[in-house]
């Protein structure tokens, strides 16, 4: 899937008022007052439905709880692992790393429904030469720019959010808060403030310190985090980006192979403000890989589970999921952490980073002793 950023539209506005607003005109007329424009040839910014009308959809959605996991250790190795059907084996090395984990809950099914609407966008932009070489007027194809976007609306805790595909620096979203959300009076776009910047809410900045937080629940507790009333796990960590360099590190390998790369470490231990995070999570059944930016911007890279099965807007309530359950739960953890300066603060932050210090040094000569060895080895088979 393609990058999406979530806006926060104006106070007290429901979905019931998007939806009668959008019945009533879905458009706003953008073409050029001045110039040579030809009248009669009209472009607009507008919402398209999706099937044929703007209508509110409620989509029953489904958390499974599993009954638990459990695992057995014999002198230290795990010799039995007994995981719920239907959990993606990849969600294995969550358990590989517990000691014991048994009867962390009951088995439930979370059954809601969310209320959405969806729509396609697509904004016509006259161009800013309208003639060619001749100084004749150029066919209107030729005159616009033409954006194609999509936006799904939907209500948290009775607040209106709109999320359009498309990252927040993108001319895409953009052009869908000025010419269209803000238009239609669903969004205010002061002055003074980047277009970038308007509508995002402050709960889904993601700080670097909330990044170095994930990292360190992924490295020392076991991929686990403490979220009320169930846990979620950190399966993988399979990207990041920062200042410091110029691409993303990634790696496609599974499981903890990113974790003892040595870029890895060095990025980590040079503390540097990271502004996004790839990773897999799993909350009951649900497993989603996902990259987070802090700009509130998502990446839903692959997501299975029970979460809106067999309903057609599936695709659009799997970013509701990330919205409405996953990040919310995994930012309360954070904060509850940071709360209490014993389990995360600057001082726990500098004393993992001096540990994966030391685990560079220690990579580092290993490496070095293991060349030296092969040296060694190769000079006294050339002696022999």
């Amino acid at each position: 899937m393609a990058k999406h950023t979530i806006i926060e539209l104006n106070e007290s506005l429901k979905l019931e008022t998007i939806e009668a607003a959008l019945k009533k005109n879905a458009k706003s007329d953008l073409t050029p007052e001045k110039g040579k424009w030809p009248r009669q040839e009209k472009i607009y910014a507008e919402f398209i439905p999706f099937n044929g009308e703007f209508r509110i959809s409620e989509v029953e959605t489904k958390i499974v709880m599993p009954a638990g996991y459990h695992v057995k250790l014999k002198e230290e190795e795990i010799t039995e692992l007994e995981f719920m059907p239907g959990i993606s084996e990849q969600a294995a090395t969550v358990a590989e790393k517990v000691d014991r984990i048994e009867g962390f809950f009951k088995e439930k099914n979370i059954v809601e429904s969310v209320r959405m609407l969806y729509s396609y966008v697509r904004i016509q932009r006259a161009r800013d030469d309208w003639f060619d070489k001749s100084e004749e007027l150029l066919p209107l194809d030729k005159r616009i720019n033409v954006y194609e976007s999509d936006v799904v609306f939907f209500e948290i805790k009775n607040c209106c959010y709109a999320v359009i595909k498309g990252s927040s620096k993108s001319a895409h979203v953009a052009r869908v808060k000025k010419d269209l959300l803000a238009s239609m009076g669903f969004l205010n776009m002061p002055k003074g403030i980047k277009a970038e910047e308007v509508g995002i809410p402050v709960e889904y900045r993601l700080s670097s310190d909330f990044f170095y937080w994930l990292y360190y629940v992924y490295k020392e507790r076991k991929g686990i985090i403490n979220c009320n009333p169930y846990p979620i796990f950190l399966l993988a960590v399979s990207g990041f980006t920062g200042t410091a360099i110029a691409d993303t590190q990634r790696t496609k390998s599974n499981g903890d192979r990113i974790a003892q790369l040595l870029t890895t470490h060095a990025f980590i231990f040079g503390k540097d403000d990271m502004k996004a995070f790839r990773l897999t999570l799993q909350y009951g059944k649900e497993i989603i890989q996902i990259e987070l930016n802090n700009d509130g911007s998502i990446d839903l890279i692959h997501h299975s589970g029970e979460y809106a099965r067999g309903n057609l807007q599936r695709e659009r309530a799997e970013l509701i999921l990330v919205y409405k359950v996953f990040i919310p739960l995994i930012t309360q953890a954070y904060q509850d952490d940071k709360g209490s300066k014993k389990v995360w603060g600057p001082d726990i932050l500098e004393t993992f980073l001096h540990k994966i210090g030391k685990e560079m040094i220690d990579s580092i000569q290993a490496s070095i002793d293991k060349q030296v060895e092969n040296l060694v080895h190769g000079n006294s088979s050339l002696g022999s």
